[in-house]
């Protein structure tokens, strides 16, 4: 049987490290393309809700053949939205995940 070491938090902390997180892979023409789209809206000053946001909800509200779709700025505000549409009373309890990202 393999004999198990137990590693102090700043041994697992390094071997941690080790593990590459993902790396995507763009082909130079979509790299290409990606940046004449971030010029159009860096030039525009719409970071957000400028014409690209609405055309992502537009076309995902075309997806999940719904009547409306709105864009966010994150989970946290998606989740806020949605408890709100609910009608979730003051005070109730809401369990969610503690983490559910990978920090860099």
């Amino acid at each position: 049987m393999k004999e198990r070491r137990i590693l102090s938090k700043a041994q697992w902390l390094e071997k941690k490290m080790d593990i590459p997180s993902a790396k995507p892979f763009f082909p130079r023409e979509d790299i290409d393309e990606i940046k004449r789209h971030l010029e159009t809206i860096l030039e525009s000053g719409m970071l957000t809700l400028g014409e690209y946001t609405r055309k992502f909800e537009e076309a995902f509200s075309d997806v999940r053949k719904v009547k409306h779709a709105v864009a966010v700025s994150s989970g946290t505000s998606a989740l806020e939205i949605a408890l709100r549409i609910i009608g979730l009373e003051k005070n109730s309890e809401v369990l969610v995940p503690v983490n559910t990202f990978t920090p860099l």
